[in-house]
């Protein structure tokens, strides 16, 4: 489990909305720069994230919305990871 404090949240937060905002323009490379992608997942999910672009823009500025009302309660939210 891994503390993300308000002032680093709030400075991923808005990472994901400037990726949300710029995904539609971007071609794949870019994209996966931008989504932070391993090398391993380019060839697979070129086709997927073309066809999905808006899908994964409203994700993560859905996600965003919803951490920055977190985080307006609290001063940290805790990630469990895998």
């Amino acid at each position: 489990m891994n503390d993300i404090p308000r002032g680093v949240g709030f400075a991923v937060l808005a990472e994901w909305r400037a990726v949300a905002n710029r995904l539609a323009t971007v071609g794949p490379a870019e994209a996966h720069r931008a989504l932070n992608l391993p090398a391993s997942y380019r060839e697979r999910l070129d086709a997927e994230i073309a066809a999905h672009r808006e899908d994964i823009a409203q994700l993560l500025r859905t996600l965003a919305d919803e951490c920055e009302r977190f985080y307006q309660e609290s001063e940290w939210i805790c990630v469990l990871g895998m």
